[in-house]
């Protein structure tokens, strides 16, 4: 609206005076005669701003625009070219005027041909166009009050007409307001207590521009006085321009920072607000609440409006919240992170929560809130309980069941004990009188009666050793343990030496590695090796080179003693029966055997908490690995 005022009025005054109106206002008082090119320019300057001023992206309107701009540039420059070759008038004062009129013209083609793209180019024109306005304007009062009219060559200096400073007044005006949004203008837009200081700037300029008017008159530069003093109220403006960029520089930044952290204030509610856990924040001072998200006021029933500067002795009763504060001042006293487990009645219940509590600390790095994030686990909590007594009613039916395994186990080893003891004096009956009738009647029976009786006594003996691997596997079990740290190698060497003794027929290699030690009881543990070495050594008995390996490997990070052999082995898929009682993978016709040593043997074991296994291949041997509670676990 200002700028296509601001365009008609300087079409009417352009037309006034190029209508003849010129006589008139050379009247006294009104310095001189208007020049033709500058009253043209006015009205192609006037014609520019209204279309300046209405925003269009319409091609024909864009080029229009372009069009009565650049020939309001043509014109003023044919303007100033007049006035600096014309004879008539107050020169200096057409010349300014002209020069003026051509800064803003330039101005206009540059905001019309560039499309806003340059508006500091365009207004910086202005700025230079409305400094000369000033000295035109200063000109003209300084002139009127010493009666120095017409073509006085001694007037002052920059003198003009009235109608063409108001003109270039108008037009500049115009120019500068007909897109305030755009460049300078659009920065220097200030409100609130910006203003105020704006207008304390206003009265600096003012007082600033009698001060200089005053110097010139005093140093006798009065024809100058107009120059001087539009020059100088021109910096003041400028200063005064450039302190309102300034602080509307800074009210942007503040405004920009308060607009971020309102953003950055409503995404973090967005944030609390759209989690299941509590979230909330109190004074240390006081313990009043600073904070709330929504899911601590559905479990509280306390709106977040209402619990603001209320504290947990308002919203919980006093045991709780006593307890609660005692912990955020705790927290307070650690500077860190601390995690509390805290138990509250709320609209689901009593419900217990794993609560991260830690300092929110101020600008000098002192605490001065605490914030807590509490998540609820009674489910968990719910779980867990019941986990725990499932685990404590199976570990009792464990017990319970163990309890009678070892209860039947040793009636089972007592009866084996009492029959094997009870076995032994009719087989010693049975062995005794065989060899007596073969002693006293092996005359009279024939090759069919002895082979009888022979039969008889290899059955008896074997009975017998089957009473003491019977006894032994109920040893194993009865024996208290006496543990001690034991030489092994020693041990099968022993073993091997016995085995040799009572085989002097064979000849078996056997290799023990040097060193070998273990804890445990050192009874048992030879009765157990002596089944492996035993087995060992029956089993090669087909072999034509027959070797026995004791030695100490590592196995999926156990530490294993192994009794290696390279005789009969066996096949795996058999290996769940090796260690249970009267299993027997080869035949009695093959190998004799009880089918109970390695029972003994996996019983022995077992009762030092340890672990037995064995691997073999047919016709390749076999190995049987085992460990016992090392002295620090046991």
């Amino acid at each position: 609206m200002v700028a296509t005022a601001a365009g008609a009025l300087a079409i009417a005054l352009g037309a006034a005076l190029l209508a003849g109106w010129d006589v008139l206002l050379s009247a006294p008082g009104m310095l001189s005669r208007t020049q033709p090119g500058i009253a043209a320019t006015l009205i192609a300057l006037g014609l520019g701003l209204p279309l300046l001023a209405t925003a269009t992206t319409s091609p024909g309107r864009v080029a229009l625009t372009r069009v009565v701009t650049l020939a309001g540039l043509l014109t003023a420059a044919l303007a100033l070219t007049l006035a600096v070759g014309g004879g008539h008038g107050s020169r200096s004062g057409q010349i300014v005027i002209a020069a003026s009129l051509l800064l803003t013209a330039a101005a206009q083609a540059a905001v019309a041909v560039l499309d806003g793209q340059a508006p500091t180019v365009a207004h910086s024109l202005l700025g230079a166009a409305a400094c000369l306005c000033l000295v035109t304007c200063f000109g003209y009062l300084f002139a009127a009050a010493d009666g120095r009219y017409g073509e006085d060559p001694v007037g002052a200096f920059g003198a003009a007409a009235l109608p063409e400073a108001a003109g270039l007044g108008l037009v500049v005006l115009g120019t500068l307001v007909a897109r305030p949004r755009e460049g300078m203008l659009g920065r220097l837009s200030v409100s609130g207590p910006e203003s105020r200081r704006l207008v304390r700037a206003l009265a600096v300029v003012l007082a600033g521009t009698l001060t200089v008017t005053g110097a010139a008159i005093w140093l006798g530069l009065d024809r100058f006085a107009p120059l001087l003093t539009g020059l100088g109220v021109a910096s003041l403006i400028g200063f005064g321009l450039y302190a309102a960029w300034a602080v509307a520089r800074m009210e942007r930044a503040r405004a920009d920072a308060r607009q971020e952290a309102a953003a950055s204030h409503s995404q973090l509610l967005k944030l609390i607000d759209n989690t299941k856990s509590n979230i909330y924040m109190k004074r240390i001072d006081n313990g009043q609440y600073i904070l709330v998200n929504r899911e601590w006021e559905r479990l509280f029933g306390v709106r977040r409006e209402e619990v603001i500067n209320l504290t947990d002795h308002g919203v919980f009763a006093p045991e709780l919240a006593d307890r609660l504060r005692t912990n955020d001042l705790d927290v307070a006293r650690a500077g860190t992170t601390v995690q509390y487990e805290e138990t509250a009645d709320s609209a689901d219940g009593l419900r217990t929560y794993i609560s991260v509590k830690f300092p929110v600390l101020d600008s000098n790095g002192e605490p001065y809130a605490v914030c807590g994030i509490s998540t609820d686990i009674t489910d968990r909590k719910q779980a867990e309980e019941q986990v725990r007594r499932l685990n404590t009613e199976l570990e009792k039916r464990v017990r319970e069941r163990t309890a009678e395994l070892e209860a039947s186990t040793r009636e089972l080893d007592a009866f084996a004990y009492s029959i094997s003891h009870d076995l032994r004096a009719p087989l010693r009956s049975l062995h005794g009188f065989s060899e007596a009738l073969l002693e006293d009647y092996g005359d009279v029976l024939d090759d069919t009666g002895k082979d009888y009786l022979s039969r008889l006594q290899r059955n008896v003996r074997r009975m017998g050793r089957m009473i003491d691997d019977l006894l032994n596997l109920s040893r194993a079990t009865r024996v208290e343990l006496a543990r001690e740290v034991f030489d092994l190698t020693a041990m099968a060497k022993d073993i091997g030496a016995d085995l040799s003794e009572a085989d002097p027929g064979r000849s078996v290699r056997l290799s023990v590695a040097d060193d070998l030690t273990l804890y445990g009881d050192p009874h048992l543990v030879r009765l157990a090796l002596q089944n492996l070495l035993a087995n060992a050594w029956k089993f090669t008995g087909r072999c034509a080179d027959p070797a026995i390996e004791v030695g100490r490997c590592q196995r999926g990070g156990e530490d294993l003693i192994f009794v290696r052999d390279n005789g009969a082995g066996f096949d795996m898929q058999y290996a769940d029966k090796l260690f249970n009682a009267f299993q027997r993978l080869h035949s009695t016709a093959d190998f004799e055997g009880t089918g109970i040593g390695l029972a003994i043997v996996a019983r022995v074991v077992r009762r030092h908490g340890g672990l037995i296994f064995a691997e073999a291949e047919p016709g390749r041997g076999a190995t049987f690995y085992f460990n016992l509670m090392s002295e620090r676990e046991a």
